[in-house]
């Protein structure tokens, strides 16, 4: 899914055997509920362009949610790939362990589509938190996940990344995401 990449992404993708999507750009969360809607599979998975997945990790993934059918989606460790090890953003301040750690972010995610219907998609007025909010609306409703103890993806950390672009529009919109998880707990009761 291309959300109006301006590089030569278009070129690149249409060089591997995959159906090539494209839209104007409008975010991460509308290319991901815009590919989720043109796709077909019962599972889902998200990489985006800066990010690695390691070879085995569909595999090990879906071999967990295969032999687990009350999990609704599969997490795994993660490591960081810093661009610049010298000069890392001013926003990042951890690098992990270099073995990876436990990963939340969607390149870690391998969903059943059955847990995408239950969540629904994500929420495009959340332009820095919308896997975190998903991911709590998933937990709110009660979605089961299992964390992969593997590094099986690799987050790549730069001076361009979404979530560093805007540090204090990013936190409020976490405040934002972690009020809503309370008053649903709240209604709930």
């Amino acid at each position: 899914m291309d959300d109006g990449s301006t590089d030569a992404s278009p070129e690149v993708a249409r060089s591997f055997p995959v159906t090539y999507l494209r839209q104007e750009n409008q975010g991460p969360s509308a290319a991901r509920n815009f590919g989720v809607a043109q796709s077909s599979g019962d599972y889902l998975a998200f990489l985006d362009q800066d990010d690695v997945w390691l070879p085995r990790k569909l595999a090990v993934q879906v071999d967990l949610l295969q032999r687990e059918p009350d999990v609704a989606f599969a997490l795994c460790h993660l490591r960081y790939l810093l661009e610049d090890e010298d000069h890392p953003p001013e926003w990042f301040h951890r690098k992990g362990p270099p073995e990876g750690e436990p990963g939340y972010a969607p390149c870690c995610w391998l969903l059943r589509r059955s847990a995408w219907e239950t969540v629904g998609p994500m929420r495009t007025d959340r332009r820095y938190t919308q896997d975190v909010d998903w991911m709590a609306r998933a937990a709110d409703l009660g979605l089961q996940a299992r964390m992969v103890p593997e590094t099986l993806a690799m987050k790549r950390i730069h001076d361009a990344n979404l979530m560093g672009e805007k540090i204090e529009a990013t936190k409020r919109e976490f405040l934002v995401t972690l009020r809503d998880s309370v008053l649903r707990k709240r209604t709930e009761q």
